[in-house]
């Protein structure tokens, strides 16, 4: 399984309540690209256990059988719209493409 990692950071003058509905409720009906096998985020708690400020605000996790899945999904325009949505709330967006093993 090929995973895309997407780290999040937010607009700072978001609350975390309109980035969950921008991101969670809104860009999701957009970001739905051809041929994923599974689609997660993952927001970061408010307060973090121990007090601490998280690098960033939530990830993202994509996957598809293959990395020809994967790319065909980024190449088309269903993603560019998507990608383009992120400026709404989105002011940090990092990806790791993984190879996923699966311990229990």
């Amino acid at each position: 399984m090929i995973k895309m990692v997407a780290l999040v950071k937010k607009l700072p003058h978001l609350s975390r309540e309109e980035f969950i509905q921008r991101w969670v409720e809104d860009h999701t009906k957009l970001s739905k690209v051809l041929g994923m096998k599974g689609y997660r985020i993952n927001v970061a708690l408010e307060p973090q256990p121990g007090g601490h400020v998280p690098p960033y605000d939530g990830t993202a996790e994509i996957w598809w059988e293959s990395v020809e899945f994967m790319q065909a999904a980024l190449a088309s325009p269903e993603n560019d719209i998507a990608a383009k949505d992120t400026e709404r709330f989105c002011e940090v967006l990092h990806f790791v493409y993984t190879e996923e093993f699966v311990i229990v």
